[in-house]
């Protein structure tokens, strides 16, 4: 039988010129190579940044209205909240997230005007929306007086 490589089937291998790398190092040959570092992080940081959007003003009515619905809600209510989250201050204006937070009312803290949900601490000024399966229908055109802890006069 005439093999093409009959030649050098058998001979042994060649000594290693240069000891082999370990296993954990050749995983560094495999590693995501980033040209322009931080790069990424950058573009990330600039989309956050046009996502920031300055504070809502409430008409009277609207926060006469979070105020009645503050009085309706009771620890152990269901509720959704918006509310503003002040990310960053430069002089006068104030960019941050409205957020939204649904969880238990804990608790209703007038002293602090902090309201307490199972998942957020959510300052009382902050909030511009209320939502609960507990409030009637046709709250909202009740007569009510501003609650303690919004700040109103």
């Amino acid at each position: 039988m005439n093999h093409p490589y009959e030649d050098i089937l058998y001979i042994k291998r060649p000594p290693l010129k240069h000891p082999k790398m370990p296993v954990e190092k050749q995983a560094k040959c495999y590693a995501p190579f980033d040209a322009l570092r931080g790069f990424s992080l950058a573009i990330l940081t600039k989309q956050a940044e046009r996502q920031m959007v300055t504070r809502i003003t409430l008409s009277e009515d609207a926060q006469v209205e979070i105020d009645g619905k503050l009085h309706m809600i009771q620890p152990g209510d269901k509720v959704a909240v918006t509310y503003f989250r002040l990310e960053r201050a430069v002089g006068d204006l104030e960019l941050g997230l409205y957020t939204r937070e649904t969880g238990q009312v804990e608790d209703i803290d007038t002293q602090t005007g902090i309201l307490f949900l199972s998942t957020a601490c959510i300052p009382i000024e902050e909030i511009i929306e209320i939502e609960s399966e507990t409030f009637p229908i046709g709250y909202a055109d009740q007569e009510v007086e501003p609650y303690a802890g919004s700040g109103q006069t």
